[in-house]
């Protein structure tokens, strides 16, 4: 319907204006609700990665350390190995065992811990009146000896160690048994 006074008709914009600022005004509440509900999950979103993060950070320190564990304790089998050659070597030009390692190449060796590696010459060591070494041997768990020429072991990881081997504190003891047949972890012999 033309307007009075002829010209462009005249629209009646109060519906259409109200509709159209309920919309704006809903759509930025909208707006509002979903820049907070964004917040929200990325909050939450960034706490679960953390903790993801920290479980994947976890099992790998634990998995490094095992695998340190196990070629630290492969080191020193190597070294227990290589000091058996240097005495046997040193038996052949002396016809004796060594008294000590450092009569041998491998005296100043330590293990992959830090602490050298103890030797102790049974068949040549003093005995008492009833013909046994004053010596003390190590022992399985029968609590019979490992040796019978001489012992050699590193004190492992711990840094302590007893004669018998199933004492807690010499399982991780790497230790040569059987006169040379056995040489791993006490706790598996």
């Amino acid at each position: 319907m033309p307007a009075a006074g002829g010209g462009a008709p005249r629209i009646h914009a109060t519906g259409a204006l109200s509709k159209m600022t309920a919309l704006i005004h809903s759509s930025s509440i909208l707006r509002r609700a979903a820049v907070r509900r964004w917040w929200g999950v990325t909050l939450v979103e960034l706490l679960m990665g953390l903790v993801i993060l920290g479980i994947l950070v976890g099992t790998a320190t634990v998995g490094y350390s095992m695998v340190n564990d196990k070629r630290r304790i492969a080191d020193a089998i190597t070294d227990i190995r290589y000091i058996e050659t240097l005495v046997t070597h040193f038996k052949v030009d002396q016809g004796r065992l060594p008294n000590s390692l450092n009569e041998t190449q491998g005296g100043a060796m330590t293990d992959p811990w830090g602490q050298p590696y103890v030797y102790t010459n049974l068949a040549d060591a003093p005995k008492n009146p009833q013909g046994k070494p004053k010596v003390k041997h190590r022992k399985d768990k029968w609590l019979n000896p490992l040796n019978s020429d001489y012992d050699l072991y590193s004190i492992g990881k711990d840094g302590k160690s007893t004669q018998p081997l199933t004492a807690k504190i010499s399982h991780d003891d790497i230790v040569r048994a059987g006169n040379g047949l056995f040489v791993d972890l006490a706790v598996k012999y």
